[in-house]
């Protein structure tokens, strides 16, 4: 975190980059350009189907602190692709508008029909959804506000749509009120809207505001704050595209006006106000200009004309392609470039920049941070990146479903994946109080064969129908572990990764067909426990990875066999393999053991280019050393050696040969008695 000095306190407020008479904030700016695209216009009974708000995954990952989005409606299409739902926790639909009489006269381009998809997403993953209320003119504003009538009105008609699309709360966007409507007004209205939300739809409803970054003149923050769940700040705009000179729409410090300023100053800022209430809201975009090319390579250039905002993505490919300067001032990045014979500066923090801001949530206590807007990183995964790296809270021990509340993940039969083969379209799966391994319930599999196949049983038990962004995103750094138990002899079970758009295999795991429970693991870590399914390389060396799913495999059957699944989870491990070690050089060779299944003897061989130090282990399947084979200096060429497993249990095991300290192959051996 940032040590930020007390004396900040004194710097002066005064700020001379735009005029207020003619600044209008990104939110307006944008939605004013966005005018023509087709917006809808529904009688507020309109109904659609949207799931209720299921609670967030408590199986060991959670969010320290509210992440709040705006999704504008121009990006309702193209962003959810993109979204990453355990990193946020309220998503603001952008925009519904309000007439004088208090009347919903507007919904988002693309309303109900472009937002089901996202909405029940967001709804399973425990992300509420908060429709976004916008007025930008000041006599509108001042007439909803004051006409008890229209106001009364306003509020029933959001409360109507709140029940009807079973949204979680109602975010006012009213900015440029008059100067005599900032304080005691505003703040009346919000508080009556907030008693009429609560008590006719419920007390679980959010109300909140989108609140200006400076208090210009009359505005009550701590009354706003109190009158509210909570406040969106919307940190950005200090510099916007009307600006006379070039800098950053949202500096920590540097300027007289910045973020520190904003939430420590009594006056101009939000230092009366409740930390605890506030959202503290940051750019997804930055702004451009024309400048002079004498100027162009300077930091505060004069702007030879209004700019335009860029969003984060587009901005980047900027960064990339003329390069990116980082501003000690302002702890901000800009680039300049020319276009034709005229120059241009932009600026927009980068993921390194947003970190520091970020950071600003945990050094001043406050409620979380938000975005404008959802959809401006595009496809870069960067800034998830970082508020996975600031905010998601993840346990050592991580149950990724234990079937307690239902099937979780697996929701899906057996026969779902085009990858399932040999069994019966009858094959099903079932919640079940019986013959559990730990708690109330478990997972049963009932396979049945295909009559007409005489393929053997390959069964890709899918976890969140085998789409990544259903399935929770844990780091590599982890042991699979999973519980099963069935009374049948010859199934194998291997583990399936997503390994960033690349299927990753574990090794076969013999289950135990004593009827009992047996919890069985693989590590992630582990290139030797590995091979690729689909598209992958055979190790799992992204850094976080979901499970795609559970595979079950047997020979030819005839007969129903049954499967007891339960408690899969991902542990931590304290002593992880680097990637680095995956390195395989060209020059020795581990080949295939034989014969393999084994029982009790198998030979390994190997192949030296040269007279080299050899090490030859032998590993369970948890990854720990049970028979070290070799470990000396061996003279070039073809080698064998006979293994003998008499003194060890069935299972798989695999032999992982390093010359010269480097790992050069491995090859897994399953011993069967």
């Amino acid at each position: 975190m940032k040590n930020l000095l007390l004396s900040l306190l004194a710097i002066s407020m005064s700020f001379s980059l735009f005029s207020q008479d003619n600044f209008k904030s990104i939110h307006q700016s944008e939605w004013e350009e966005h005018l023509n695209d087709e917006h809808v216009f529904l009688s507020k009974n309109t109904v659609t189907s949207v799931n209720p708000l299921q609670p967030r995954d408590s199986s060991g990952i959670y969010l320290s602190h509210t992440v709040f989005g705006y999704l504008p409606d121009w990006k309702r299409n193209s962003a959810p692709q993109y979204f990453q739902y355990d990193l946020l926790s309220h998503i603001a639909l952008f925009d519904f508008t309000v007439s004088t009489s208090g009347n919903i006269s507007g919904y988002p381009a693309g309303w109900p029909n472009d937002w089901t998809t996202m909405m029940n997403t967001a709804h399973a993953n425990g992300v509420k959804l908060i429709m976004c209320v916008v007025e930008f003119n000041d006599d509108d504003i001042n007439a909803i506000i004051h006409d008890s009538t229209a106001s009364y009105n306003f509020y029933e008609n959001v409360a109507t749509i709140i029940k009807n699309y079973n949204l979680d709360g109602v975010n006012i966007d009213f900015e440029g009120p008059k100067t005599s409507d900032r304080g005691a007004p505003m703040n009346k209205f919000m508080r009556e809207l907030s008693d009429y939300i609560k008590t006719h739809v419920g007390p679980e409803q959010e109300i909140s505001f989108a609140g200006p970054a400076v208090n210009w003149s009359g505005w009550d923050l701590p009354g706003l704050v109190d009158a509210c769940d909570y406040v969106f700040i919307m940190g950005y705009a200090y510099w916007w595209n009307g600006a006379s000179t070039t800098g950053p729409c949202a500096p920590i410090t540097g300027s007289s006006n910045n973020l520190v300023q904003t939430i420590v100053n009594q006056d101009k800022g939000y230092g009366a106000c409740d930390k605890s209430k506030l959202i503290l809201g940051l750019p997804y975009y930055g702004n451009k200009w024309k400048v002079s090319s004498s100027q162009r390579s300077q930091v505060g250039a004069s702007t030879l004309e209004s700019g335009s905002s860029a969003i984060y993505a587009s901005t980047m490919a900027l960064f990339n392609t003329h390069g990116k300067h980082r501003s000690s001032k302002y702890e901000d990045t800009w680039t300049y470039y020319s276009s034709g014979n005229t120059w241009y500066q932009a600026w927009c923090n980068d993921a390194m920049a947003l970190d520091a801001k970020e950071e600003l949530v945990y050094e001043f206590g406050l409620m979380g941070t938000g975005m404008w807007a959802l959809g401006y990183d595009e496809n870069r995964p960067e800034l998830w990146d970082k508020l996975r790296e600031n905010f998601l809270i993840m346990n050592d021990s991580l149950i990724l479903d234990d079937f307690e509340n239902g099937k979780g993940h697996f929701y899906r039969n057996p026969g779902y994946s085009g990858s399932s083969k040999g069994i019966s379209s009858d094959s099903y799966i079932e919640i079940t109080g019986l013959n559990v391994s730990d708690g109330d319930s478990c997972l049963k599999i009932v396979l049945k064969d295909d009559s007409e196949s005489t393929e053997n049983w390959k069964v890709r038990l899918l976890s969140g129908g085998g789409i990544v962004s259903n399935n929770t995103l844990f780091p590599r750094e982890r042991e699979l572990f999973f519980s099963c138990k069935t009374s049948e002899n010859g199934i194998y079970a291997s583990v399936m990764i997503d390994d960033g758009n690349e299927l990753e295999s574990s090794i076969l795991i013999p289950l135990y067909g004593d009827g009992q429970w047996h919890e069985y693991s693989v590590r992630l870590d582990s290139c030797e426990l590995w091979t690729s399914y689909y598209n992958g390389n055979g190790s799992i060396d992204n850094k976080e990875v979901t499970l795609d799913a559970l595979m079950f495999q047997s020979g030819q059957q005839s007969a129903d066999k049954i499967i007891y699944l339960d408690d899969i989870k991902a542990i931590k491990i304290n002593d992880p393999i680097s990637v680095a070690t995956l390195e395989i050089p060209e020059t020795h060779v581990l080949f295939p053991n034989y014969p393999n299944p084994f029982n009790p003897h198998t030979t390994i061989n190997f192949q030296l280019s040269n007279m080299s130090d050899v090490d030859l282990k032998v590993y369970d399947i948890k990854g720990r050393i049970v028979d070290h084979l070799i470990n000396e200096t061996i003279s070039a060429g073809n080698h064998q050696l006979l293994w003998n497993a008499s003194n060890f249990s069935a299972g798989m095991y695999i032999a992982v040969l390093n010359v010269n300290g480097t790992f050069a192959g491995s090859t897994k051996m399953l011993l069967i008695k």
